[in-house]
């Protein structure tokens, strides 16, 4: 029995998105001209450029395309790039993949051209606007001893004081017990391994 690889999975995933199915339905009605409008504002429209309704009709004025058509048109361009660009597709795997979601044959260079010449720039830009959380800097630690309390005149138990740097500049500061300790070690090694465990899977494995 043969296994698929990861070149043989379309980026879609088990089924190309509806938007895209309409737009590939309505490109194999439009001139190339149109086409190219669309991938223009498309473009634009993932750089930040703003892009109103006025101008959106305005836009496709001499295209022949009503609104809705026009629309429809636009989002599955859209989605296709944004999908693509979130899951950093390799130009000649995107190009092979339009052929799944019916997009005209005469028309997937001039897509795929498109896409391959602003891939990196947008690639970037969403990895910049990415929420991102601080990562540590910096790890302190001592272990405490807790001599007496209010109820034993002698309980000589330890804890552990914790103290992290983040990349944000803050400080983060906790204490917890013997028992919670060897929680956290045993929960951080079990995640290190289960992230070795998938790296070794080569379907998972990322150029």
């Amino acid at each position: 029995m043969a296994f698929a690889g990861l070149d043989d999975i379309s980026f879609f995933g088990p089924t190309v998105p509806p938007e895209i199915k309409k737009a590939a339905a309505i490109l194999s009605k439009v001139e190339s001209d149109t086409l190219q409008l669309t991938l223009n504002l498309t473009v634009n429209y993932l750089h930040g450029e703003e892009l109103t309704a006025e101008q959106f009709t305005e836009s496709y004025a001499d295209s022949g395309l009503d609104r809705p058509t026009a629309v429809n048109l636009f989002t599955g361009l859209y989605s296709l790039f944004r999908l693509a660009i979130r899951k950093r597709v390799k130009p000649q795997k995107f190009k092979n993949d339009l052929g799944e979601a019916k997009i005209p044959s005469k028309m997937i260079s001039t897509i795929t051209d498109t896409f391959k010449s602003c891939q990196a720039e947008l690639e970037s830009a969403s990895t910049d606007n990415s929420i991102r959380f601080p990562t540590i800097e910096d790890l302190r630690w001592r272990v405490d001893i807790n001599i007496s309390s209010s109820a034993t005149a002698l309980s000589l138990r330890p804890s552990v004081l914790m103290q992290m740097k983040l990349t944000d500049n803050t400080t983060q500061q906790f204490e917890m017990n013997i028992f919670r300790f060897h929680q956290l070690r045993y929960y951080v090694a079990k995640t290190l391994k289960d992230m070795q465990d998938i790296e070794q899977l080569a379907i998972l494995k990322i150029d």
